[in-house]
């Protein structure tokens, strides 16, 4: 892995959130970063930064000339997501558990109850009679 794509992943751990916004902003530093790497062979990952800049720095920039307006939006979908995520998580919890409480309550009304059975005896005759007898019982 050269210097540049190390560059590059040390940009993108950076965003907190990554969204369509980062992402364009990406793809454009990315190619930045390509470009400069292509024409310059020879450069390290100290050249990148002194050239481009550190990589939280970038990311502050970024989120610093962001409009209030767009970031606090990204703010709260992230925070109703992670809110609307947890409820499903609770009711699937609390579905699968009560699932679970009425099929163990069905076991141990089958484990504990009797069953009815009848026994039946068959005996053969000599002659081909055939006798059946049952008793019942539970």
């Amino acid at each position: 892995m050269n210097d540049a794509t190390k560059y590059i992943r040390a940009v993108k751990r950076s965003f907190t959130n990554f969204h369509k916004g980062e992402k364009h902003f990406y793809a454009d530093l990315c190619s930045n970063v390509t470009d400069y790497a292509a024409n310059h062979p020879t450069c390290t990952y100290e050249d990148l930064e002194n050239h481009f800049g550190n990589p939280k720095d970038i990311v502050i920039d970024y989120y610093n000339t962001m409009e209030q307006d767009v970031y606090s939006m990204h703010v709260m979908k992230i925070r109703y997501f992670r809110y609307i995520t947890m409820a499903a998580i609770s009711v699937l919890s609390i579905v699968l558990g009560i699932s679970l409480y009425l099929i163990i309550s069905e076991k141990q009304k089958y484990d504990t109850s009797e069953i009815a059975y009848k026994e039946i005896t068959i005996t053969v005759d000599e002659q081909n009679d055939t006798d059946i007898k049952g008793d019942d019982s539970k």
